[in-house]
């Protein structure tokens, strides 16, 4: 497999790959941008082979070149969550043995120094300095160039969750990332005048996967820093965006913005993925003729599994769609068996875009039969899948996910709580925001202890927005939290 980059170089050339407002990159100039990067990540980190090496980064540039770089190195980037805290950063970096980490002087200011003591940091502010082309030739440049790419070798680690609410790294191959550019750009189209707008944070598979579609089919990404409303509707029209990638609840907040849609009807494609979509955001859409997609994916399938274009979205408004080219989708029943059209089970899927596991951890979920995804659906007669239920108990905020029995467990660990149950409910703002039900006999000032508490183990979007007490919770015959009954407990509080 030919290297992507070397490849975009020689048929795009002079073409923009990369856009901001502060400049505009061509595949050419990216490439030397990339090589400079990826010799001083060999001279001031000493990269072995095979080596996880964490990058701690805000969405920039940098980011993006530090992306291309590990192409060419043996090392293996781990994207980490910049919203998380010290102590998870930490147990991320120990679960994947990380001793070296690329961060910028803002993300590195945020960690609590007391957890990182025996690290190498290296800050892309430094990368100003680039090595000179000059320099670079003194150096023998081409002997930098990597032509080809192992498919098998891991091109990076990203963390997802399980059921269990634990990180888990994903293994994310060359193969893999691949696979599913080619599924998505069968499935979206490409247009060689495509200026795709990255919101989405690069240390997620949906912003990963951007950055490397784009690549491999010689198009171009703006690249924004963070989500802003106004500066996005000014920026789709000044720059001609033609694709933004969205998720539900960032397309609602734009849409009550004055003259958004205006703005929104030039885009070749609107793409919604991460939460789930009501009918009333695919009926406002219909009355603005824009052109939406709706998207299920993972992690473990480098986002996109199926995909609805705007003809099946208005017809069939709860549908993701067809699996993409290379993926096959199953509806598998709680026996073990094939269900026929119309039935409900779990998806399963299999394909080369589904990775092979996780890095050092066990999960049952990969089997013979294909990824056992978690979620609950059904395939119609067309072949159009629904998803009925986003893996079970999930809550979703803002885009990111939210797994209730972590947070439960450290709740669970004051003095005082006798059970926890943390549930997502709507909000107008992020989607869905948690709450948890504390069950205790005594309460007094237990508010506060838990908010302390939560602030210390959890990122900030984690942290329940409400607590209640309950004297007991309701529970099946097998002991444990009935969440439906806890559900309509919590609308009679």
């Amino acid at each position: 497999m030919e290297n992507w980059l070397v490849n975009a170089v020689k048929v795009y050339g002079d073409h923009t790959a990369i856009l901001t407002d502060r400049e505009a990159i061509s595949y050419s100039d990216l490439l030397l941008k990339v090589i400079n990067i990826k010799i001083s990540i060999e001279e001031n980190l000493k990269p072995n082979k095979a080596e996880k090496i964490a990058i701690l980064l805000e969405n920039r540039i940098d980011y993006v070149i530090v992306i291309h770089a590990f192409t060419f190195l043996d090392a293996i980037p781990v994207m980490i969550n910049t919203r998380l805290t010290s102590k998870e950063i930490k147990w991320q970096f120990e679960t994947v043995n990380i001793s070296k980490v690329i961060v910028s002087e803002k993300t590195k200011l945020a960690l609590n120094n007391n957890y990182f003591d025996n690290l190498t940091f290296y800050s892309v502010d430094h990368f100003a300095d680039y090595v000179k082309f000059s320099s670079l030739q003194n150096k023998n440049i081409g002997s930098h160039f990597k032509n080809s790419l192992d498919p098998n070798k891991i091109q990076s680690l990203i963390y997802t969750s399980g059921t269990t609410g634990k990180p888990k790294p994903a293994t994310i191959k060359f193969s893999n990332i691949w696979a599913n550019s080619q599924g998505s750009a069968e499935r979206l189209g490409i247009d060689k005048n495509d200026i795709w707008m990255l919101t989405l944070p690069l240390y997620h598979v949906g912003g990963l996967s951007i950055i490397f579609r784009s690549c491999i089919n010689g198009t171009t990404i703006f690249l924004d820093y963070e989500f802003n409303i106004n500066r996005i509707i000014d920026r789709i029209n000044k720059y001609n965006i033609t694709i933004i990638s969205l998720v539900p609840n960032m397309l609602r907040r734009l849409l009550k913005k004055d003259k958004s849609s205006n703005e929104l009807s030039k885009l070749r494609l609107i793409l919604l993925g991460g939460d789930r979509i009501d009918i009333s955001l695919t009926e406002s859409c219909l009355k603005l003729n824009l052109q939406i997609a709706i998207t299920y994916g993972m992690t473990e399938s480098v986002s996109q599994v199926a995909t609805a274009l705007s003809s099946t979205v208005y017809k069939k408004p709860l549908s993701v769609g067809k699996s993409l080219q290379g993926i096959e989708v199953k509806i598998i029943n709680e026996n073990g068996l094939l269900c026929d059209n119309g039935q409900v089970g779990e998806l399963v899927i299999t394909g080369s875009s589904v990775i092979d596991g996780y890095y050092n951890v066990s999960s049952d979920k990969f089997t013979d039969m294909g990824f056992y995804t978690g979620d609950i659906g059904y395939i119609d007669d067309d072949g159009d899948i629904f998803i009925l239920q986003r893996r079970v108990d999930l809550i979703i905020s803002g885009g990111e996910n939210i797994y209730p029995s972590e947070i439960e467990t450290y709740i669970k660990s004051i003095e005082r709580v006798q059970d926890a149950c943390v549930i997502g409910i709507d909000d107008i703002k992020w989607g869905q925001i948690p709450i948890v039900l504390v069950q205790t006999d005594n309460d007094m000032n237990l508010e506060e202890i838990i908010i302390s508490s939560c602030k210390e183990n959890l990122a900030p979007y984690k942290i329940p927005k409400k607590i209640y007490f309950v004297k007991e919770f309701p529970r099946n015959s097998l002991g444990k939290l009935n969440r439906l009954e806890i559900r309509r407990l919590l609308d009679k509080l």
